[in-house]
């Protein structure tokens, strides 16, 4: 019954629960035993008298960007801890990108795969029509509330990093669920119906009667195991499985670092892993694990099923394992990357070649066991340098990265670049590589003489994301990964804001002016001057730049537009694509830039890229954080690599890992779409 309403909808995709939550294990098998540690959030008091409520509660779990590991760690126990004994609606994490409208309609199919009615008919007609004519989040939380009426037992968790980290979309959802348990507690037949949300935002909430706990960073005791409340604590249900009190650290560290799901007779050849699991309770049962197994995550639609990547062995065994860099020339490059690593690893473990002088870490991001390189300084000497020893030492590289920050061109064709964009390449042109006549300087230009073009690898799937589908995902991947970087990194990656995003016309210059006029600098004749020491290093209001002469932006208007709306300033970064300027001088010359731009066709200037270009297959991603003219500062250089890192997450997202050939006795994991088998009969079935 509940499949018709998935129909409903052509193209609207359903996340299977169970395989949703197998993918959460999986990446919680990454983790440190710190970041999983739940035994203070289980003792919680509160958290007891939500669970053996006899009416309608909701409950709110506020964390922060310490503890956003153990939050989502904690929503894994505790569906599983609650649907023994009552029904379960539950969205753990976002695995894929869908809108608020879409996580409500998730959350109404699930409820409705627990209804049970003696004659389904009339009530499938009506609700077929009410997916099919809801549009907004109203819409949804009505049919939310009617699907939940047919239940007498009820609950539902909800991660909120899901909901885009909007903090109005959660608040929006606390203060919505709240009035749907009020509104069932007031009935004559009452629902008990327990809701929870989990979130690292502050919710703002309306009620004064919605429990909150708060959650935040602790250090685990010596030696934890995971073990829930006694089930005399928690009436409602039993615990869920865990490991055994008797259990060696050294099971307990092998028990967290399989997947968490039976092993399927495909797999028999792999080396069998038996463990006995016992609950609190005392039950106990037996089942046999894989370390290869792969935790496929599904989603279902009409046409597809969409099987994504299996969580890449992680440590990696060997420095072979490691098939994408990522290089950074600057410190502050460097810890926005670190802070989108989703797991780390000693990379002082895996040695290196003799005569190798890189600085490496190793972490995961996503799917991805990468390298990241630091630089001692920037230039393309050092770069260079700094790539053939990264080459040497890990072989197996197939894309090397080159992430931080960068100077732009404010106006490209007619659109405006915006500090805080991202520029990711399509190619690389050495400005300052060439030949220095008397009347001017000439870049050599020959077949020789110029960087070759992307791989065919990176040039498809920079098609791919170019267009409009992938575009848009691209950005909005971005802007939500910068969302949980600023969560995460705290005022280190603070907006700075579009007051600080001053763009002058390219002939007005960075210097002294009357009345604070100095020998060093004079107005040669028109707009052409000259500026002292002092002036270069002074900012802008030291030197009481005349406002006037700043450029109206049109996508500053739409910011506060959107400021007057939600009633704070959001950042709306864009990503753009196009050819990169490398040489090594640092651009701060507004007339210079503008006319290397014309005569080259580049949106940005950098220093690196030119060195790694030729030795790796190469890929530039950059945060503008200043117009390359005389009155660029560092205000924004730690925004413009977050929104960079943002970026570096969300295009890994999209790029594919290669299958491996293995040895006989070993697995191979088909990746990638599969065309459905899911045809009208099946699906008519389904409906019985």
């Amino acid at each position: 019954m509940w499949a018709s309403p998935i129909l409903a909808q052509r193209f609207s995709p359903f996340l299977d629960p169970p395989v949703q939550r197998d993918r959460c294990v999986a990446l919680q098998a990454t983790r440190t035993r710190a970041r999983k540690y739940t035994g203070d959030i289980w003792r919680d008091p509160q958290l007891g008298r939500w669970v053996s409520a006899e009416g309608p509660s909701l409950i709110l779990l506020q964390g922060n960007s310490q503890s956003i590991d153990r939050l989502e760690r904690f929503s894994i126990e505790i569906t599983k801890h609650l649907e023994r004994q009552c029904p379960v609606a539950y969205i753990l994490s976002s695995f894929i990108e869908l809108d608020e409208p879409n996580l409500l309609r998730q959350l109404a199919i699930q409820i409705l795969q627990h209804v049970s009615l003696r004659d389904p008919a009339p009530f499938l007609v009506g609700i077929v029509s009410q997916f099919s004519a809801a549009t907004g989040w109203q819409d949804w939380f009505v049919i939310l509330k009617h699907v939940c009426s047919f239940l007498s037992n009820l609950s539902i968790i909800v991660d909120c990093g899901a909901i885009h980290h909007s903090s109005a979309s959660e608040a929006r959802w606390a203060t919505q669920f709240q009035a749907l348990c009020d509104g069932f507690g007031q009935r004559e037949r009452k629902i008990n119906l327990r809701v929870m949300l989990l979130g690292c935002r502050p919710f703002v909430l309306r009620s004064n009667t919605t429990t909150i706990i708060s959650v935040e960073q602790v250090k685990p005791p010596p030696a934890f195991h995971r073990q829930l409340p006694s089930s005399d604590q928690y009436t409602l249900c039993e615990s869920i499985p865990v490991c055994n009190s008797t259990c060696t650290a050294h099971e307990m560290n092998d028990l967290d670092n399989v997947s968490m799901r039976p092993k399927s007779t495909a797999h028999c050849d792999d080396e069998k892993t038996t463990r006995t699991t016992g609950g609190v309770v005392g039950k106990a049962a037996k089942e046999t694990y894989s370390s290869r197994t792969a935790m496929d995550f599904m989603v279902r639609d009409r046409d597809y099923t969409f099987f994504a990547n299996p969580l890449p062995k992680f440590p990696p065994e060997s420095r072979r394992d490691i098939e994408t860099a990522i290089i950074c020339a600057l410190t502050l490059e460097a810890d926005a990357v670190e802070a989108v690593f989703d797991n780390y690893c000693d990379a002082s473990s895996y040695g290196k070649l003799e005569g190798d002088t890189n600085a490496y870490s190793i972490g995961l991001i996503g799917r991805h066991c990468v390298v990241l390189v630091h630089m001692p300084s920037m230039g393309k000497s050092n770069a260079a340098t700094v790539a053939a020893n990264c080459r040497a030492t890990f072989p197996e590289i197939r894309l090397a990265l080159l992430v931080g920050i960068c100077g732009g061109v404010p106006l490209v064709n007619g659109a405006e670049i915006l500090l805080g964009d991202v520029v990711i390449s399509e190619g690389i042109i050495q400005y300052d590589f060439g030949r220095q006549y008397a009347d001017g300087f000439r870049r050599k230009s020959g077949p020789f003489d110029t960087t070759s073009k992307p791989t065919a690898e990176i040039r498809s799937l920079l098609s791919k994301v170019k267009g409009l589908r992938g575009h848009k995902r691209l950005k909005d991947r971005t802007r939500h990964h910068i969302s949980v970087l600023q969560d995460r990194l705290g005022s280190w990656a603070t907006y700075p804001g579009i007051a600080e995003d001053q763009l002058f016309e390219p002939t007005y210059r960075h210097k002294h002016r009357k009345p604070l006029a100095c020998p060093g600098c004079v107005d040669i004749g028109g707009d052409v001057s000259r500026a002292c020491e002092l002036a270069r290093i002074s900012t802008c209001e030291t030197l009481k730049c005349d406002p006037g002469r700043l450029i109206v932006r049109q996508r500053h208007a739409a910011i506060n537009s959107q400021r007057v709306t939600r009633g704070q300033e959001v950042a709306q970064s864009l990503v753009h694509f196009g050819l990169f300027a490398s040489g090594d001088r640092v651009m701060k010359s507004a007339e210079d830039r503008d006319k290397i731009a014309k005569s080259e066709g580049i949106i940005a200037f950098e220093m690196e890229g030119a060195g790694v270009w030729d030795t790796f297959p190469c890929l530039i991603i950059k945060g503008i954080c200043d117009y390359s003219d005389s009155h660029k500062n560092k205000k924004w250089q730690r925004y413009a690599a977050v929104t960079a890192a943002a970026c570096l997450k969300a295009f890994l997202e999209e790029w594919a890992t290669h299958d491996k050939l293995y040895e006989a006795g070993e697995t191979s994991i088909t990746r990638g779409y599969v065309r459905s088998s899911i045809s009208e009969q099946t699906a008519s079935q389904s409906l019985t």
